[in-house]
């Protein structure tokens, strides 16, 4: 131990806070006289450690009064940081503002627009149905069935039923066309040959991919 490092406040806190080992009798032992009981292994540390010397740390008590007003104001300064620092978080979390403001502070486009991209969609609030784009009503359960549990039957995979214009009920699903639908709105869309760009012919295909990846393509 470096004996010209000055201790730290409250350093001597630390030895011996123990609490005195009384004997399970009930003994009744004054607050002051446990506190001499501390200050007595305290002084003890403090010998044995070298540390009574005026040139060393002035925080180090030189007698009983001065190690009650040593501790203190040690729990003091515990004190204050404590609450501090419970200051400090309660003005940080009530500084946050929670109050949520609506969509658009509450305006309505009435474009059929959307909030975010401003695309034509049916999936905002302000969507007026027109006689170009009617409003399709909920599909018909045989046309759920037969994009639901028949396609995943043959393989090809659930899928949405198509918005279809409005007519009689009569009439049957597929008698109707379906209504077009926005730019945003299209979903799995059937691709376009164009998609796929130019076709390439099978001799032309080992040169690009390689005659080992066909032989693997052709197991």
């Amino acid at each position: 131990m470096n004996h010209n490092t000055p201790a730290r406040p409250g350093a001597f806190s630390d030895i011996g806070a123990s609490d005195p080992s009384y004997s399970n009798s009930r003994t009744w032992v004054s607050p002051r006289i446990r506190e001499k009981d501390e200050w007595k292994r305290i002084n003890d540390g403090i010998h044995a450690m070298n540390l009574n010397h005026s040139d060393h740390s002035p925080f180090v008590p030189k007698s009983f009064e001065e190690y009650l007003q040593h501790k203190a104001e040690f729990l003091n300064d515990r004190k204050r940081e404590m609450q501090a620092k419970w200051q400090e978080r309660y003005l940080a979390a009530t500084a946050i503002d929670k109050r949520v403001a609506p969509a658009l502070d509450g305006n309505s486009l009435n474009d059929g627009r959307s909030a975010v991209l401003a695309m034509e969609t049916v999936w905002c609030p302000w969507d007026e149905p027109s006689d170009s784009h009617p409003r399709a009503p909920w599909p018909h359960k045989e046309e759920m069935r037969e994009e639901g549990d028949e396609r995943h039957t043959s393989q090809f995979g659930r899928f949405l039923a198509l918005p279809r214009n409005p007519g009689n009920e009569t009439v049957t699903y597929k008698q109707r066309s379906p209504v077009k639908q926005h730019y945003m709105d299209r979903v799995w869309e059937i691709p376009n040959p164009e998609d796929f760009g130019e076709w390439v012919e099978e001799e032309e295909m080992e040169g690009l991919l390689g005659e080992s990846l066909l032989r693997e393509l052709d197991r």
